[in-house]
């Protein structure tokens, strides 16, 4: 089982579809470790497909999308303090802009390099690819989606482009690319697929 997030507030006029409360996440979370279900990230799931390495008992995936900054404020002491681990799949274009322009207000922002880092390193929180700048609905393209009368050609070259460029944003920024990818709104096709595998991508969400 995966269980996806995007965003966490302490606010109650702030939830909806894409954001619970903080103490909606706590109480998932001792759900979760009362029914003996054990958290993994994505390339412990990779090994074990590849490899045969061994799974804990109950296994089941906490993941978050997009890289909202309450990830970092609310999720990871959680997550550390029910010795948890989940996957945090990013949007570069989204972490570069906080980068460059400090915003800490948490109904909104999201991380910057440093706190990605911190999170990586962390053995908590693992990041994977959200694409660079594919997560939105502009001009007939739904996030990796193919558009409508475009190419073969024309639709790979724009996707490898795409998730080439944030590949190498995490090199420069934690020092290594992504093996998953995890698809906004779930828009792909089978060029997708069949493009990211290619790319040496392991796992799509």
């Amino acid at each position: 089982p995966i269980i996806m997030y995007h965003h966490i507030t302490k606010k109650p006029s702030l939830v909806n579809n894409y954001t619970v409360l903080l103490d909606t996440f706590e109480n998932d979370l001792k759900y979760i470790k009362e029914k003996g279900y054990n958290t993994i990230t994505v390339s412990q799931l990779i090994a074990h497909e590849e490899t045969g390495t061994a799974l804990p008992e109950n296994p089941i995936m906490i993941t978050f999308d997009d890289g909202f900054e309450s990830v970092y404020a609310y999720a990871y002491p959680l997550l550390q303090k029910y010795e948890m681990t989940a996957v945090l799949s990013v949007v570069g274009e989204y972490i570069d802009r906080y980068t460059e322009n400090p915003d800490h207000r948490l109904q909104y922002s999201c991380c910057d390099w440093n706190e990605i880092r911190e999170l990586d390193e962390s053995g908590v929180i693992e990041i994977q690819n959200h694409t660079y700048n594919l997560h939105s609905m502009d001009k007939g393209r739904r996030g990796c989606s193919k558009k409508q009368g475009e190419s073969p050609e024309e639709y790979v070259k724009l996707l490898k482009g795409d998730l080439s460029l944030m590949q190498q944003k995490l090199i420069e920024k934690i020092g290594r690319p992504a093996d998953a990818i995890a698809y906004p709104f779930g828009s792909r096709c089978d060029l997708t697929d069949q493009t990211v595998k290619e790319m040496g991508f392991k796992a799509a969400l």
